[in-house]
This record gives C-alpha cells, structure tokens and sequence, in this order.
C-alpha cells in the first residue's frame, strides 16, 4: 500500500519520526554515500512533503534549492533536475533491493513529479502489489558473457522508461526469483524476466509476467542480429521494438490493466489514466467521453502528474475534434492550459505537444500544429501510439508524406495498433491511387472509424471493379453520414488538404452518385 505522509497505509499513519528515521538510513546507505546531489535531492523533497508543502515541489524549486542552480533556471533547456529525480528513484531501488531490503518504511519518488510517497513495508513479506502500470527488468539469465546480457537488460530497461507515465525498476540482480516475489519486493505490477544464449548466433527469450498472480501475459524468442549484441545503436533498435509492444497505450501492459481493473477502483489518478488507455484502443466517440470525464475527477482530485495532466490537454481536444463538445472553445483553452502546465513539470512531454497539436488544428492553425506534432515525434521516436497521433495531425495538416511515413512507422514498432487507426493508412493510400494497399488496410478497420471505414472500402472496392460489395460498404457509410456523396468535404472541415486531394475524392466518389457504375443513390436507397 503506498501513501503520501499523513495519509493512512494499512489503517495507521506513518509518523513523521518513522519518515525522518527512514531518510537517514537511506541516506547513509552505499547507493547515496557517494552522490552527494543525490543525498540532497532527496533530503529535500522528502523534508519538504513530510512539513506540508508537497504542492510546492516543482522542477523549479528542486533545481533552486536542492541542486545549487541559480533563479534563472529553466528546465526547457536544462535537464539537470530531471536526470537527477531518474538518479534518484534507480538508487532508491538499489538500496531496497540490497541493504534496505528490510527497512519498515520506504521511501518513493514516483515518476511525473517530485512529491515523496510512503509505504509501510513488513520484512519477510513484501508489500501488495500495486495496480499501477510499473515494471521490474530482471537481469537476464546469459550461457556466455555476463556483460552482454547486462548490457540487454540496461537497454531494455533505458527504452521502458522513456514511456510517459511507465514506472520502470532495474535491472534488478533477482534473476530466478518468482515474479510474484520480484513485484512485492520491488513494489512493480509487472516483472520482466529472460535469459540470453550467447554461445552461438545471439538468442533471446523474455517473458512479461503480472505480480499479482504471476500469470505470463506476453513473451517471445527470438534471434538477434549479432550486430546488435555488439554495437549499442543496433541494440537500442531491438530493445525500441520490444518496449514498443509492452510500453505503449495501446500495448501489453496497458491492456491488461485495463482488463484486470476493478470496477470500484477508488484511485482516480489510475482511473484517469485507464479511460485514456481504453479510448487509445477503441477511438470511439463513447470513450472519448469516459476518458474526459475520469481526467476531469483526476485533475478535480488534486492530481499534478505530468502525464495525467498531458493526457487530460489530449482528450478534450479530441472532444472537440470528434464534435462531442458543448463549448468548443473553452474545452480548447482548457486542452492548451493543461498541456502548458504538464509541459512546466515534464519539458518533454510528447503527449502534451500532441495535446497542442489537436488545439492548434482545430483552430487551423495547421503550420503550428505541424510544428508541435513534429516535436512530439522528436521526443518519442520509439513510442508508436504518439508517431501515430502525430503523424495523424501532421497529415490532415497538410504534409501527407510526413505524416504517413509516421504512422508506418508507428505499426512497425507496435503490430497491437487497434484497427480504426488503419484507416488513415487507407485515405493515404487512395489519395496514392492504390485501391489494393488502401483495401488491404481498411479491411482491418473496425467500428472505431466511424464513416471513413466503410467509405474507404467503397472507394477501393470500386476502383478494383467490386461494384456490388462497394455498394453494401457505401450504405454503410450513408447509414452513419447520409451526406457524405454529396459533400465529402464535410469528413476535412477541420483539416488541411490540398485542392487535387478534394478533386480525387469527388473523383472516387462519382461512380456513387446519380448514374455512376456503382450508384447506391439508386437502387439502394440512401440513409436518411
């Protein structure tokens, strides 16, 4: 169970002499010993949440008063505090691992923030697992040399964390330890466990495994390029593919908490981030609304989490974008306030330039939202749900080629993309005239499309010579916009394309009008 000071794990408060006694073992411990930044990072935002002022800790302060830096700090340019806090939190796993194991109170930075969290810890007995999206990297288990399977692990670990809202531990030592007692002890839902053959062409095989029940929820065995066990670049691109499958919105991790979420689940921050979690994979407008509503009670709740605050900048400009806004331009004022205010705590927060992105398109402002897409990119370039977003925004912003490039790359890194997102693979490809690539990828569109899955499979069929199996998929478009033959530029109002796309879309569109070779108008019947 994990609690600010003055809250109650387990029914009882942590009292401060408990906190204060535990800082000093920390603090003496080897892991701090030799880091003097690191002792006084810690001292201070420990002191500073166990008198009061937890609200106040801020990327600012802690470089102002716990790490020397002048008043003229700014952490858009300056990493020095967030680098410090991912020193902090890895030493603090090293020290509860090792020779804090049995400490009676532990001490937490959680990612996103820089407020301590408690939690009472019995020896011989880890804590309860927790519910949140966490995971331990287990050192791998290796049949040549050690190092190199280190070396695998660290940057397995390293691709993880960079996944907002993803709390990483590792690599730990506890090679062949049960997963449920690896996530007790190191207070993670997931734990990350493999073993690397080295004797011949370099082999891996990892398992994702939940600590709550030590159920296996992903795994896979495969070969890696020799030249990925030697050079770190071709390393980083194995361990990118692999973070990208577990970390990701809509990846393995995500997916089973959402599927093992408790319907009374009483902490609104997680719910928050779950909402978001299940409007990612579905896209429909039903959770968009969810989504808006769980972040809402989060921020309502006191939440100051970089990555609920991004997430909450996000989703109400979707509602805006989906046309599921009562006041459009204040959810935008707020959509732009929230993803400001996450960008004040996290500098590099991908998902709240995403959140600009969708404000500045909505306002068509197309070459800002470009530029904030861009960014978003730059800063996740292994993170495939924001190359999806932003290549999504950068496209219906104008720069078509860009953005599909993105959007390839994102489902090369992560083939768990739900299926409404392979529409906008399909639009570019008709846009392409590549009826046969924009078929194969509307085919997997699902309900989470809308009007664009059907009416792609129309066009492509068409285009392919299917007259009949084009007018079923073109009823089912009507059936959902009844207007779309005849003003296709309604589906782009609120973005950028160019006069020869709008021209091709009427071109498509024709043999379904009024006397076209394929008219659904006629016949069929139109929706009304």
């Amino acid at each position: 169970m994990v609690a600010q000071v003055g809250s109650s794990p387990h029914g009882d408060d942590v009292a401060p002499a408990e906190v204060v006694a535990a800082l000093q073992r920390v603090l003496a411990s080897d892991a701090f010993a030799r880091s003097p930044r690191s002792r006084d990072f810690l001292a201070y935002v420990t002191s500073e949440t166990l008198a009061g002022r937890a609200e106040q800790l801020s990327e600012r302060t802690v470089a102002r008063r716990a790490l020397g830096r002048g008043d003229h700090f700014d952490g858009r340019d300056d990493a020095t505090v967030r680098v410090r806090g991912t020193r902090v939190r890895r030493s603090l796993a090293a020290y509860y691992e090792g020779e804090g194991v049995d400490d009676p109170v532990r001490i937490d930075v959680p990612p996103g923030g820089y407020v301590v969290t408690i939690r009472r810890h019995v020896p011989g007995q880890g804590p309860e697992v927790p519910a949140d999206a966490s995971v331990a990297v287990v050192r791998f288990d290796t049949t040549g040399d050690e190092s190199r399977g280190d070396l695998m692990a660290t940057v397995l670990a390293r691709q993880l964390a960079e996944f907002p809202g993803l709390r990483v531990v590792g690599p730990s030592r506890r090679h062949r330890a049960e997963p449920g007692e690896v996530a007790r002890a190191l207070g993670v839902r997931f734990v990350l466990q493999g073993a690397v053959d080295l004797d011949g062409p370099p082999s891996v095989a990892l398992l994702l495994s939940d600590g709550r029940d030590g159920t296996v929820v992903w795994s896979v065995a495969e070969t890696v390029d020799p030249a990925s066990a030697r050079g770190l670049a071709a390393l980083d691109t194995w361990a990118s593919a692999i973070a990208a499958q577990l970390g990701d919105y809509v990846g393995v991790m995500a997916r089973r908490l959402e599927a093992t979420a408790p319907a009374d689940r009483p902490d609104v921050e997680a719910a928050g981030r779950l909402a978001f979690y299940r409007h990612i994979a579905s896209g429909i407008g039903a959770s968009v609304q969810e989504a808006r509503i769980a972040l809402d009670e989060a921020l309502a709740a006191g939440s100051t989490a970089a990555d609920v605050l991004a997430m909450h900048g996000f989703i109400l400009g979707v509602c805006v974008r989906y046309g599921a806004s009562q006041d459009a331009d204040a959810d935008l004022r707020s959509a732009e306030s929230s993803s400001r205010r996450a960008l004040q705590i996290d500098p590099r927060s991908p998902l709240a330039y995403l959140g600009l992105a969708v404000v500045a398109a909505e306002r068509r402002q197309f070459d800002l939202a470009r530029l904030h897409a861009a960014r978003a990119a730059d800063l996740a370039p292994a993170h495939p749900s924001t190359l999806f977003s932003a290549g999504a925004l950068i496209a219906f912003s104008g720069d078509w080629p860009t953005g599909s490039s993105l959007m390839r790359r994102s489902f090369e890194l992560n083939p768990l993309h739900p299926g409404y997102q392979h529409v906008n693979l399909a639009l570019e490809r008709l846009l392409a005239r590549d009826p046969a690539a924009a078929l194969a990828e509307a085919s997997i569109a699902d309900a989470g499309s809308g009007v664009f899955g059907p009416l792609c499979r129309a066009l492509a069929l068409a285009q392919l010579g299917h007259d009949e199996d084009a007018r079923a998929e073109m009823r089912a478009a009507l059936a959902i916009e009844p207007r779309v033959i005849d003003d296709v530029g309604l589906l782009f109002s609120d973005s950028l394309l160019a006069q020869e796309q709008y021209a091709l879309l009427e071109e498509l569109l024709d043999p379904f009008r009024p006397g076209g070779a394929a008219d659904v108008a006629a016949g069929a019947g139109r929706a009304s």
